[in-house]
């Protein structure tokens, strides 16, 4: 079965700024520019979710506000919140207003990529290890969860090119057949270094089914999943042994060739 038209009532737009209070992202680019703001769009609904980002004088991200829009009427959902220890400590907290939902402590490696993420409620514990290769590439994310820890998942990724080109997901439980999704993905030739954030992953994360979410639930870190794929996401099939699920996306850029829809 092929299931088709996934982007046809979704839309992505961002904002680009050079502000310098908000910070240079990563890489050595000068003409790469810092993303403030990712709305994702739902025209057929009339549903929009907007992310506006704060970053340090590092470039990295310390804040990211997450507003539902829907039928004109605003609402904050929640705010994302990354700080830095000043060794190899990271904790990133989701808070609703004076609410706070979740918190993870993480661990970076030496060169400044997540390592270990942990999180604890009650007797229920997720934590993830990742792995890289000798060109800081993410090769592999491995999480256990669960009261007992009888949950778990592996999602391994494949490289060429200097892209992201094919990300094995396989998951169960203890008593829980073993299942397996494979994701084969395809780019453009427009370069990535010129934004910040790594926006392939940030339409992975939205979306359900695209096993390319490398952060799990902390996609927005600027440059802590390691490097990024080179080139832009155009489109993806699915398989999970019954269906496939085939995706194309299409970007605008601006005049200097920056991503704008």
């Amino acid at each position: 079965n092929i299931l088709l038209a996934l982007f046809a009532i979704v839309g992505l737009s961002l904002s680009c700024t050079t502000d310098s209070d908000s910070g240079s992202g990563s890489g050595g680019n000068s003409r790469q520019r810092v993303v403030s703001k990712i709305i994702f769009e739902d025209v057929e609904y009339d549903y929009a979710d907007e992310y506006a980002f704060k970053y340090d004088s590092y470039g990295r991200i310390t804040r990211v506000t997450h507003t539902a829009i829907e039928d004109s009427y605003d609402e904050i959902c929640h705010y994302e919140y990354y700080r830095y220890g000043s060794g190899n400590g990271l904790e990133i907290s989701w808070e609703e207003e004076d609410y706070v939902d979740d918190i993870y402590d993480a661990t970076l490696n030496n060169n400044g990529y997540l390592s270990e993420v942990y999180s604890e409620d009650g007797e229920y514990t997720d934590e993830w290890s990742y792995t890289y290769d000798s060109k800081d590439r993410l090769t592999r994310i491995y999480n256990v969860y669960g009261e007992y820890e009888d949950g778990w998942s592996e999602t391994t990724y494949s490289w060429s090119g200097g892209n992201i080109v094919e990300v094995i997901h396989k998951y169960g439980y203890e008593d829980y057949n073993e299942m397996t999704i494979e994701t084969q993905l395809s780019y453009n030739s427009k370069s990535m270094d010129i934004i910040n954030l790594d926006l392939n992953v940030a339409i992975g994360g939205w979306f359900e089914g695209l096993y390319i979410d490398v952060c799990e639930n902390v996609y927005w870190g600027d440059g802590l999943c390691g490097q990024k794929s080179k080139n832009f996401l155009t489109g993806w099939v699915v398989d999970n042994g019954e269906d496939e699920l085939r995706c194309s996306l299409k970007w605008s850029y601006d005049e200097d060739g920056y991503p704008v829809e």
